[in-house]
C-alpha cells in the first residue's frame, strides 16, 4: 500500500482507558461535541437558582452573558457549587456587598434596598464572585482577599 493504514502521533487530546475518558484538550472537546451548547444549559439552570433565590432586581441582566461562554463556565460553576446561593439569606447577602470594604458602592441597589441592581459587565462579575464566596478577610492580618482557590480546613 503506498499510505499508512494507522498513523500513531506523539499527542493526544482525549483517550479511553478501561471505561474511563481522560481528556487532555477541552477545547477539542468543546469544539467539536457542542460542549459549549452543555455549558449554556447548564448555566440557564444556575440563572434559574439564582432567580429563585430574589437576590437580583433583573434576571435578564445576568441572561444576556451567557453568550460569553467564560462567563457561562462561571455560571455553572455558581449553579453547582456556590456556598452562598441558597444558603445564605438575600438580607445578609445584601448588607454583606454594602459593608465589606471592597464592595461596597460597586453594587446599585433597588429602591428598598432587598436585590442588587446588575447594570454593568464588571457588576456581574462581580456578583459571581460574591457567589462564589471569593471575598475573605484574614483573622490574623485583618487584610482583604479576592481568592478563588478555596481550601476547606476540618477542625
Amino acid at each position: 500500500m503506498p499510505d499508512d493504514i494507522l498513523r500513531i502521533y506523539p499527542d493526544f487530546d482525549f483517550f479511553r482507558l478501561n471505561d474511563e475518558l481522560f481528556i487532555r484538550n477541552i477545547n477539542i472537546l468543546e469544539k467539536f461535541f457542542s460542549f459549549h451548547e452543555v455549558i449554556k444549559t447548564t448555566a440557564e439552570k444556575a440563572l434559574n437558582d439564582i432567580e429563585a433565590a430574589n437576590i437580583i432586581e433583573d434576571i435578564d441582566s445576568l441572561g444576556e452573558m451567557i453568550e460569553d461562554i467564560t462567563f457561562a463556565r462561571k455560571l455553572t460553576k455558581i449553579g453547582s457549587h456556590s456556598p452562598v446561593l441558597n444558603k445564605i439569606p438575600a438580607n445578609t447577602i445584601i448588607e454583606f456587598v454594602t459593608t465589606y470594604p471592597t464592595l461596597k458602592g460597586r453594587f446599585e441597589l433597588n429602591d428598598d434596598n432587598t436585590r442588587i441592581k446588575l447594570k454593568t459587565k464588571k457588576s456581574k462579575k462581580l456578583f459571581l464572585k460574591l457567589l462564589n464566596d471569593d471575598f475573605l478577610q484574614s483573622q490574623l492580618t485583618e487584610l482583604h482577599y479576592d481568592s478563588l482557590a478555596k481550601e476547606t480546613v476540618e477542625i
